[in-house]
């Protein structure tokens, strides 16, 4: 909403966003979902297995990772034993190193990767992935700005 109304030149989001004609969308990365455990997990053979091994640490699911895993979990019907819900990549990842149980996470594009001591088998088949995307207004005079984030932006997903 910002960017639409000029209040910011860009910003970086994770899709899906509504496009509109005031606004361009540009997708910047992707970054693959893993099923991920603690290292006790390792005889998990596939995604479904280790997402049901333990109680399930849920993203929050009234944002759009948390409503792509839960409906992408309902579609394969994978039922897992939720048993909490947290709005914190970084701490649903150290509560699973931990032991406490076992979610489904994206690889961050500028985040250190997944941590050795955890267990970590990509979800779904082909990998499911969320989407980083670069917003700015269509109309915004500053539109280069964008296009050199952008140029940025993918220079960065190349050396990942």
């Amino acid at each position: 909403e910002a960017v639409s109304r000029q209040e910011l030149d860009f910003a970086f989001l994770t899709s899906p966003i509504i496009e509109t004609k005031e606004l361009a969308v540009r997708e910047i990365a992707d970054e693959p979902l893993f099923v991920i455990g603690p290292a006790s997990c390792h005889q998990a053979k596939t995604d479904a297995e280790l997402a049901q091994m333990m109680p399930f640490i849920s993203f929050n699911k009234k944002s759009w990772l948390g409503q792509q895993i839960s409906a992408r979990l309902q579609s394969r019907g994978i039922f897992v034993q939720e048993a909490m819900e947290l709005d914190s990549i970084d701490t649903i990842e150290t509560l699973v190193e931990q032991g406490f149980g076992v979610s489904i996470v994206p690889q961050r594009l500028l985040a250190k990767p997944l941590s050795n001591q955890l267990t970590k088998i990509p979800f779904c088949e082909p990998a499911e992935s969320r989407k980083l995307v670069l917003v700015s207004n269509a109309h915004n005079p500053n539109h280069q700005l964008a296009e050199v984030i952008e140029r940025l932006s993918s220079g960065l997903t190349k050396h990942q």
